[in-house]
């Protein structure tokens, strides 16, 4: 969940393509489709900005494209009160950054930026914006104009922190899977106390920039790990796997239709209040109200007397070696029964039969 726009809004206006600094508030808010949240409308008017300016006002939509997790960004392509057809768009820094026709030229810039927000648990949102001359809404349009950014804070929730204490206390390994960047992952696992050693997902391809972990594998990787940053719903799914593999229960948390692979596959699959439906389907268990993930204890639960699924194969296998067993032995008892003096020899009282007392000559006197 976005909330609220940080209040050094302005350390982002120096990188101006073609616009004014006004010029990435008003485009970003164009971007949201209905009415603008009462969170951003706030920040925006604390700024002095709505007093001048109003979202979508004098532009006529044509097409949006709403924000998925493969692409990262949203768009939207308007007619102007002049009848000019324009797109913007907003989204990851680094989407944004290669739609832009002078990337090599402000690339390193904008990344010192975000690079200082992301060590303050902030995130960025880049806007661009490109002139559609032929007129149509699916044509390619003109070179993308780099517009700006903007910092957001996105804070963990309220009882995140004492949620992630209590499973720790409880011996739950807890890892933190995200799409935003590393310095901001990291920030947030130490808010949170749940660990720094976290590695973007790059690592999970087996490309390390850091000769340090080059030699580990990459299931030891993610087991070692308090965590992963910029992922795709692939690595979700991935790290799920690799921990099964490596003899783990594992559970996952999530939300959104892109975790919902990951939640199927994980043992036990658990969708937070409010998730997506694609979420509740994929989930073993479904949160109801915000922080409620730790009133699940192991002493409320009880053993389904079925199983999850039947593993036929491991019961024919187990079922025949058993049965071969039990039936060899079997034949071997009574062999060593019957064919030799095994048993008469090792159970022996030392009594005398009486074909021994015949074979003894004994002189008794009375």
């Amino acid at each position: 969940m976005v909330g609220c726009l940080y209040s050094d809004l302005h350390e982002r206006v120096d990188l101006i393509a073609c616009l004014g600094g006004d010029g990435v508030i008003l485009h970003a808010s164009n971007l949201f489709r209905g009415v603008v949240p009462p969170v951003v409308s706030f920040n925006l008017g604390s700024l002095g900005f709505l007093t001048s300016h109003a979202p979508r006002v004098g532009i006529q939509e044509l097409h949006f494209l709403p924000f998925n997790p493969t692409d990262k960004r949203t768009a939207l392509t308007y007619l102007d009160n002049e009848g000019k057809m324009h797109r913007v768009s907003k989204g990851a820094p680094e989407q944004i950054l290669n739609l832009a026709h002078n990337k090599s030229d402000i690339e390193r810039r904008v990344h010192a930026i975000i690079d200082k927000f992301a060590n303050r648990g902030l995130r960025s949102l880049v806007v661009a914006y490109q002139d559609v001359p032929e007129g149509r809404k699916d044509s390619a349009g003109g070179p993308w104009q780099f517009i700006g950014l903007m910092p957001l804070f996105d804070p963990p929730r309220h009882d995140s922190a004492d949620t992630i204490r209590r499973a720790l206390d409880l011996g739950v390994n807890v890892k933190m899977i995200t799409g935003d960047q590393l310095a901001i992952g990291k920030e947030t696992g130490r808010r949170l106390g749940m660990g720094t050693n976290m590695y973007t997902s790059s690592a999970l391809l087996g490309q390390h920039a850091d000769e340090s972990i080059a030699a580990l594998p990459i299931d030891e990787l993610i087991e070692k790990a308090d965590g992963f940053a910029g992922v795709f719903p692939e690595h979700k799914y991935e790290i799920v796997k690799q921990l099964q593999a490596r003899k783990h229960i594992c559970g996952m948390t999530g939300d959104g239709v892109n975790d919902a692979p990951a939640l199927k596959k994980a043992d036990i699959g658990i969708a937070v209040a409010d998730a997506t439906d694609a979420a509740y389907g994929a989930s073993d268990i479904v949160l109801t109200e915000p922080g409620t993930i730790m009133t699940i204890s192991k002493d409320r639960v009880k053993p389904s007397p079925l199983p999850d699924n039947w593993k036929l194969a491991e019961i024919f296998t187990t079922g025949v070696i058993l049965g071969s067993y039990l039936a060899m032995m079997t034949v071997i008892f009574f062999w060593v029964a019957y064919k030799t003096d095994f048993f008469p020899k090792a159970l022996a009282d030392g009594r005398i039969t009486e074909d021994q007392m015949d074979e003894l000559d004994l002189d008794v006197e009375f």
